[in-house]
């Protein structure tokens, strides 16, 4: 990503394959940063929750806890400090920020992000991580959305998931043209939930063809490896515990990290 400096900027380049295409990408990275690098995480309770321990666990906890032991002053998580609806809490020692809200679908997020900007909070996203989608799955809606952001889906679920994320990446990039957005692959649920399994599966297969459309050498759409769950990493058979959180924010990470390293952000 391009930063104004008064000095000539070296780049080099990072190739990174897009684990669902099976494609690999080639992004050029600023080598001179200035400041660390705005990471803001999309989507909804499983990127909101606030609980630890044997309870449900946000993702982005994890992920603090990785980018600091390579990346420690290369980053900071931005967004939100609350949703429409509540504050955001979780461990001491970590940012909160996210855009995040329990039970909402890719509309409900969409148009809270339209209707209260900026859309990405106070600060410029320079990486967007995206979970989101769960709820496009059984129709969303919310009964206590006094805003009346969140519509409930009938079986058009799919394709309203790529026209919401569709203008969610275009909000990115009238807010940063520049930004990585990374769309995080929903979880696996083989021998968990075979409903879940095929709606999750269906998002991430359209996730990687929307990709490979929408990415640009300026402004990369990527997707991640899917995060292989077991039983015991769910709470509910959705809400990840703690070791599910882990791998969801694995796999963030294996993305992420090394374009933070390419553009001399990590230790």
């Amino acid at each position: 990503m391009t930063r104004i400096s008064n000095t000539i900027t070296a780049f080099v380049a990072v190739f990174l394959c897009l684990n669902l295409a099976a494609e690999c990408v080639y992004i050029p990275v600023d080598v001179n940063p200035e400041g660390p690098a705005n990471i803001v995480a999309v989507g909804d309770s499983i990127t909101e929750q606030n609980a630890s321990g044997t309870t449900r666990y946000s993702w982005i906890f994890p992920l603090q806890d990785q980018l600091n032991a390579t990346c420690s002053g290369g980053y900071q998580i931005a967004g939100k400090d609350s949703s429409p609806y509540t504050g955001y809490i979780g461990p001491s020692g970590y940012s909160l920020k996210r855009i995040a809200v329990g039970g909402f679908n890719t509309s409900g997020i969409l148009n809270w992000m339209e209707a209260e900007p900026p859309a990405f909070g106070a600060s410029v996203p320079d990486y967007v991580l995206y979970y989101l989608g769960v709820n496009n799955t059984w129709g969303g809606g919310w009964t206590s959305d006094n805003k009346g952001y969140n519509p409930t889906m009938g079986s058009d679920w799919l394709d309203r998931w790529e026209d919401d994320t569709t203008d969610i990446i275009a909000l990115a990039r009238a807010a940063n043209p520049d930004v990585t957005f990374v769309i995080i692959a929903i979880q696996d649920m083989d021998g968990i939930n075979a409903t879940h399994k095929t709606n999750f599966d269906a998002i991430n297969t359209r996730a990687a063809t929307l990709a490979s459309s929408l990415t640009t050498a300026q402004s990369p759409v990527l997707t991640t490896a899917q995060p292989d769950f077991v039983q015991a990493d769910l709470y509910d058979n959705v809400h990840p515990v703690e070791s599910g959180a882990i791998k969801i924010a694995t796999t963030a990470y294996d993305v992420i990290q090394p374009l933070l390293n390419g553009e001399g952000r990590c230790n």
